[in-house]
């Protein structure tokens, strides 16, 4: 369920409840809204809410969940022992490797629909996929995509480089 940009936690916490989610996904462009997912992280708690929350989007960067928003690091303040859910960060919009730990730990889900032991279908066709491989396009001008290109978020934020290294 997207609820959109610039939704308080109080929103949140309430379509969570109602939903019983699996996890909440936190997007943040700016680095404003990156501080405003870290300061909603002890609100879900205080609503008791133990569900896991993944944080992404291009203001956020492995190191900041890690030091400001995971509960127990050092840089993590008051969140220590405020927040219950795990929290990680999902580089990509689906946090797969997250996701996957986390399904490790668990039989079903806790509110499946299904009821325990029942059958699931396992005899429908695959379809083909539409090509296998890598396609190549080959007759484009690289000169032409430059103008493109944010040199600035490509060498800074994908690649890291900062000015005097």
């Amino acid at each position: 369920m997207n609820l959109g940009i610039k939704v308080p936690a109080e929103t949140i916490i309430d379509k969570a409840r109602e939903l019983r989610v699996d996890a909440i996904g936190l997007s943040g462009l700016l680095v404003k809204s990156a501080l405003v997912m870290r300061e909603n992280l002890p609100q879900f708690a205080a609503a008791g809410l133990r569900v896991p929350v993944l944080l992404g989007g291009a203001a956020l960067t492995g190191k900041f969940v890690a030091q400001e928003c995971v509960p127990g690091t050092p840089g993590g303040g008051l969140l220590r022992r405020r927040v219950r859910g795990p929290v990680g960060h999902a580089p990509d919009r689906r946090g797969d490797a997250f996701v996957d730990g986390l399904r490790r730990g668990r039989n079903r889900r806790r509110h499946d629909s299904r009821p325990p032991g029942a059958a699931v279908a396992r005899d429908n066709p695959v379809p083909p996929p539409p090509f296998l491989g890598a396609r190549h396009v080959d007759r484009i001008d690289p000169r032409e995509l430059f103008p493109y290109v944010n040199e600035q978020a490509l060498f800074r934020g994908r690649w890291g480089y900062r000015r005097g290294r």
